[in-house]
Order: structure tokens, then sequence, then C-alpha cells
């Protein structure tokens, strides 16, 4: 079994795991103790893993794409959807896109 087999979705969120990136990018800092992957404009709500101590890192890579590394087991969590339990090691974290025909351009899902 492969690293890139283990998914979690949680909403809008999609987390896959994947072999150690070649670069990771720049560290993205927690807020209050939590490693935000996606926040909602409409409700506020966020797709957050809890920092654990520097257990957990979040990294920025090229594009809109970011990496998640636990060092240990983690939760996703969410205020509307139940907490998903993750497994150690590095996830690549995609955001759904949703079609607008009246835009240009694809956007970011709004929670």
């Amino acid at each position: 079994m492969t690293k890139r087999s283990r998914q979690y979705r949680q909403g809008d969120v999609l987390l896959t795991g994947i072999d150690p990136p070649a670069k990771s990018g720049e560290p993205v800092g927690p807020i209050n103790g939590r490693l935000v992957l996606a926040s909602g404009e409409l409700t506020g709500h966020s797709h957050t893993v809890p920092a654990l101590d520097g257990k957990a890192q979040v990294f920025k890579g090229p594009g809109n794409l970011r990496y998640l590394l636990l060092t240990d087991v983690g939760q996703l969590q969410h205020q509307e959807h139940g907490a998903i339990e993750l497994e150690s090691g590095w996830y690549e974290v995609r955001v759904q896109r949703e079609y607008d025909p009246t835009r240009t351009f694809p956007t970011y899902a709004n929670d």
C-alpha cells in the first residue's frame, strides 16, 4: 500500500497521503494553537488541525498547494463536521474549487 492511498475528506478539504515532498515550502504558523487548512468567508468556520506543540506543521507550496506534516496522530476539525482522526505522515492539502459561468476563473468553495 502506498502512502498516496490514504485520503481524508471533510467538506471542501481533501487530504491525500504523500511521500515527503522534494520542497515543502514556507511554514505557516498556527493561530491560537491551530493550523488553518481552509476558512470559510461566509460562515467564518474553518478546517483546522491542532498544532500539538509542533507535532503538526503546515507548509505553503507552489500556487495554492499546501502540505501538512504530522509527526504524531492528529485530528482534522471543523465546526459543522465530525472530527477525523489522521495518521502521522505527509499530506497534500486540496481545497475544492467551484465553477461559476459568470466568472472567468474558478473560485474556492466557501463554507
